[in-house]
């Protein structure tokens, strides 16, 4: 297996030429860890893949189905079921026959769930060293290597490892930049050789919970590549947004394995997915995460559309129709608020870039409908209607909204 860093404990360096900049991905050495998940690939250069969980029960194994297929309609890739008795892992099996994506086995507790999922066609293991003893890990590593599987290191903050949780305090977000010249560990093999408070023996009081996260991570890394497990990915989830990102910043720049990203128990859909989008988007455009979820207290088909839309929001998938419209003043002079949802509603199925600019005054309508593919622009008598930069009609205000539509049809078609 080849060793992808150092097991000592370096000082962090801010010059390192390995250190990505904003945007970029990092780089260690010239690896650039790609792990397969069914025949999904995540890392490298590949683009992020949006996942979800089911909330049923696993042993409803037709309601699970419907709901995978559901989920992949929406832009899912990889579906994760909990496997919490033995016969949720021989549901998975049942699953696996019907469904046409990577399934992924949330095991805790019991690593002999972790083997049954395995033998039952797991295309992926998720497990949490915070919950489970060493030699359960280690018998899953060999599993999983048997089986030819990666695992998940998921660690979440309310789930450390007694001696991280113990010791741990807040982060604002700030206190671990760019430019952070603190100590920070590297425990696992697949790491720069840089790094945080911790390992072995070392004293973890005062360490932030951010590198608690980093440092339970790597750990349980660590211990899986210790048994020859090379396909490893990490994910380090708080409830904070804050926490998060800072999270992810310190390991994106230790880890050389794909990142998992996401806010955990994020709450509710109307606060969740605000909370989920901060943390992501900021990660995303800096360049970290290789696969997404929106953990929400609501169904996986939410969640599915959410993270499809903060990948579109920080430019990551383009294959759509984006419709952008102007804020509500005084100054508008059409109901541009039920057109836009019209306008979305009929590019629904749009899978290639599409800009459609929907404006309701003469101020800022022009300039950008412009600078679409195609725009509309509301004004006192009529309304303006461009095509890739040009005034391409125009029309009474009557026979806008429908004129409009037919326009983006016959672009449709193309």
């Amino acid at each position: 297996m080849k060793a992808f860093c150092s097991r000592k404990v370096y000082s962090f360096r801010v010059n390192s030429k390995n250190v990505c900049r904003a945007g970029e991905r990092a780089e260690y050495g010239n690896v650039k860890k790609v792990v397969n998940i069914g025949d999904v690939k995540i890392g490298g250069e590949y683009p992020a893949a949006v996942q979800t969980m089911s909330n049923l029960p696993t042993t409803d194994v037709k309601a699970v189905v419907r709901q995978a297929h559901s989920c992949r309609d929406e832009g899912c890739r990889i579906f994760r079921v909990a496997v919490y008795d033995a016969a949720s892992a021989e549901a998975l099996g049942a699953i696996k026959k019907s469904v046409k994506m990577p399934i992924v086995a949330d095991i805790h507790f019991d690593y002999r769930l972790g083997v049954a999922a395995a033998k039952n066609g797991a295309d992926k293991l998720r497990i949490n060293p915070g919950n489970m003893p060493k030699e359960g890990l280690r018998i899953l590593a060999r599993t999983a290597k048997e089986y030819g599987i990666p695992v998940r290191v998921g660690v979440n903050g309310g789930s450390l490892e007694k001696k991280y949780a113990t010791t741990a305090r807040g982060v604002s977000g700030e206190e671990i930049s760019a430019n952070s010249g603190e100590e920070i560990s590297a425990n696992s093999g697949m790491c720069l050789e840089a790094g945080v408070k911790n390992s072995g023996n070392q004293d973890m009081r005062g360490i932030s919970r951010a590198e608690a996260l980093v440092n339970s991570a790597l750990d349980g890394a660590g211990l899986l590549e210790g048994e020859g497990l090379s396909d490893i990915v990490v994910s380090l989830k708080s409830s904070a947004a804050a926490e998060t990102v800072a999270a992810y910043r310190l390991a994106g720049r230790l880890c050389g394995y794909p990142l998992h990203i996401g806010v955990t128990e994020a709450g509710s859909p109307d606060y969740g997915i605000i909370k989920s989008a901060a943390a992501a988007g900021a990660l995303l455009l800096d360049g970290i995460g290789d696969t997404i979820r929106v953990s929400l207290t609501a169904d996986p088909v939410s969640e599915t559309r959410a993270a499809v839309k903060i990948l579109r929001a920080v430019g990551l998938d383009r294959n759509y129709a984006e419709v952008i419209a102007c804020p509500k003043c005084g100054r508008c002079v059409h109901d541009t608020e039920g057109f836009v949802r019209t306008v979305e509603n009929f590019t629904a199925d749009v899978k290639t870039p599409l800009k459609i600019a929907v404006m309701g005054c003469a101020v800022n309508g022009p300039g950008e409908a412009a600078e679409s593919d195609i725009g509309i622009a509301f004004g006192g008598s009529g309304a303006a209607i461009f095509k890739y930069g040009r005034v391409y009609k125009t029309v009474p205000t009557e026979e806008a909204e429908r004129e409009f539509l037919r326009e983006i049809e016959a672009l449709k078609m193309r």
